[in-house]
């Protein structure tokens, strides 16, 4: 659909799907329409944010619990310095049971900011990226 539409559209996609042949499967679909399959896939304003972040922490065989946290806090980190992710968080979890969605509230969502000390007078503790 990308690829033959790459003249009118300026989109990527995530597809996750589930079968009884190879269980859970995410797609990555960029721009350019190729399709690659993926143990895990970012897209978005705030994927850059949170790139580092999900190599690090996705280890294969996560159970499902530990898979919601990991979306859940990188959702987290995105929304935190990216103002286009958005103040809460929506996930749905695909199994072979049909699809699950959860929200999880702006005033929940894991906040992160305050971990930055603010800028002191004559700027002793600012942070410069």
């Amino acid at each position: 659909m990308n690829y033959s539409n790459k003249e009118a559209l300026l989109g990527a996609m995530l597809v996750g799907g589930w079968d009884a042949d190879k269980g859970g499967q995410v797609y990555g679909i960029p721009i350019g329409g190729s399709m690659v399959r993926l143990p895990w896939a970012t897209d978005g304003s705030g994927s850059t944010y949170i790139w580092g972040y999900l190599d690090a922490e996705y280890k294969p065989g996560l159970d499902r619990a530990g898979a919601e946290r990991l979306v859940a806090t990188a959702l987290a980190l995105a929304i935190s310095i990216d103002g286009s992710s958005g103040g809460m968080a929506r996930l749905v979890t695909i199994t072979a049971a049909g699809a699950e969605r959860k929200l999880i509230r702006g005033d929940k969502v894991q906040q992160f900011w305050d971990a930055v000390e603010p800028s002191k007078p004559g700027g002793e503790g600012m942070v410069v990226v």
